[in-house]
């Protein structure tokens, strides 16, 4: 008899959020939404958990095929460039989905997860009778559950507690993710959220050739998006023509749980160890009792072993024992002073801070995914902010004079970019100052609506903070620009 599967996800007040799939199969039967509270979802049968985390990264991207310790390096190294990888996180489990291949190379969706989010419901699995069948990404089942609608590529606006959540996917496979923080009364505007899709749009179609042919309204808050989003028509599908619930009005409130059952399988973050140890735990009674006894045996065995045998072995380990200690002596001997293990040590650190700092061609992509068409940018300037004195009056490094020796090392193309007296790691810890001119060409109210959609999409964006804007407008020459000093915030700075 097979176990009852429970498709479960875990709320911001502790509560679990429960959906029971009756009957599984090419069209399974959905029970009714439930709220349980306690440690577990359940006290026994299969769980599919939904994981929502705000720190699930998303890549969709080419890679060369390579070893998978190589390949999880590379991920987290097009993580850190695209400023998605932020400090403070720990360990990322992957999950990679290829899809075709694009210039030579495969093209993969990938799924990332913090292990630290992901180890406390893993414990789950370890309960009296319950076994936690799937852990799954909320992109993921929600991707799956535009699969059960159309194979076509969809976007997918999510309307959470959190905010809103801007999925892509086609044929089940996560594209594109962003995230949206709601406004302050907790409302999103109709203008507002007509920029963001035509960013997302844009996007979308300039970087992964993917045309979007669907909008789709979900999530529990989808009753704070506005009736009209500009010229967008919104797809409202007959909900009970693809799943089969008794109210069929659940589905669209709760896509991850009613997509958890057709997630891709590759989207499995339950790592393998853990099925094994949930086998082990679950083999039968009598097995369980002949392994004891077994082990009981051996050890009984062990202490009637020859005695004489324990003799030569301690009299073997005595001379290697020897010869270690005088192995150890001479490397010793060999090991570089104090002062020589700190001057490397800075030095493999400073290498290891410059590598960390984001790249230039990444923040230029992420400005130009705000950017939208008719808008063209005039003029940026990205530099280090200026340095602190000790007054509190900022002001700028002296670049200092470096010989032609010097200049061939790393450290001294570093220190030509250093302010004197400055300490190389104080210098990559100050950010970065973006100043940005945009122009657009229209009337007064074209080039204002086109300014203030970029304003609020910089705005919404993790990556930077606004410190001054002002637009103005020639009437002559038809002509608006705009003036931004921006702030990078993502990737160590």
């Amino acid at each position: 008899m097979r176990r009852p599967l429970l498709i479960a996800e875990r709320k911001s007040d502790g509560a679990w959020v429960c959906l029971a799939v009756l009957r599984r199969g090419r069209r399974p039967v959905f029970g009714g939404i439930e709220e349980i509270s306690g440690d577990a979802p359940a006290r026994s049968g299969d769980i599919m958990l939904v994981l929502r985390s705000s720190r699930t990264y998303m890549l969709y991207d080419t890679f060369h095929r390579t070893q998978r310790r190589l390949f999880t390096l590379q991920i987290n190294d097009r993580l850190r460039q695209a400023g998605l990888l932020l400090d403070g996180h720990g360990d990322i489990v992957h999950c990679a989905r290829p899809v075709g291949m694009r210039h030579g190379q495969v093209l993969y969706s990938i799924l990332g997860l913090p292990k630290e989010d992901l180890e406390p419901f893993l414990s789950l699995g370890f309960r009296q009778g319950v076994r936690l069948y799937v852990v799954t990404p909320a992109i993921a089942a929600i991707s799956a559950f535009l699969k059960v609608l159309t194979p076509e590529p969809v976007l997918a606006a999510c309307f959470f507690d959190s905010g809103l959540e801007l999925i892509v996917a086609q044929n089940g496979i996560p594209v594109h993710l962003q995230f949206v923080p709601p406004a302050p009364e907790g409302r999103f505007g109709g203008t507002m959220l007509a920029n963001t899709f035509d960013i997302v749009l844009q996007t979308v179609r300039r970087v992964h050739d993917v045309d979007i042919k669907k909008i789709v309204i979900l999530g529990p808050n989808s009753h704070l998006c506005p009736e009209t989003i500009g010229e967008y028509s919104i797809w409202v599908p007959d909900w009970g023509a693809f799943f089969n619930a008794g109210d069929p009005s659940l589905i669209p409130r709760y896509p991850e749980l009613f997509g958890g059952l057709f997630i891709d399988r590759v989207f499995d973050f339950v790592p393998a160890l853990w099925r094994i140890s949930w086998h082990t735990q679950t083999v039968s009674q009598w097995a369980a009792a002949v392994a004891a006894v077994g082990a009981a045996v051996l050890w009984a065995a062990g202490l009637y072993i020859d005695k004489d045998i324990n003799a030569r072995l301690r009299f073997e380990m005595q001379g290697r024992k020897r010869i270690v200690v005088q192995e150890r002596d001479v490397l010793q001997k060999m090991l570089p002073r104090e002062q020589e293990r700190d001057a490397l040590q800075r030095f493999i650190n400073l290498m290891a801070e410059y590598e960390r700092q984001p790249r230039l061609d990444a923040m230029v992509s992420a400005l130009t995914q705000a950017i939208p068409e008719g808008v063209s940018i005039s003029a940026l300037e990205i530099e280090r902010m200026p340095l602190q004195t000790q007054d509190g009056v900022p002001r700028r490094p002296q670049v200092t004079q470096s010989g032609p020796a010097q200049a061939q090392t790393q450290g001294g193309v570093l220190q030509t970019m250093v302010g004197a007296g400055e300490d190389v790691q104080d210098f990559f810890k100050r950010p970065f100052d973006i100043k940005m001119s945009l122009v657009s060409s229209g009337d007064y109210g074209q080039c204002r609506d086109r300014f203030n959609g970029i304003v609020r999409a910089i705005q919404c964006s993790d990556l930077f903070a606004i410190r001054g804007s002002h637009w103005e407008y020639d009437e002559q020459e038809g002509l608006g620009r705009l003036h931004c000093l921006l702030l990078w915030k993502g990737g160590r700075s």
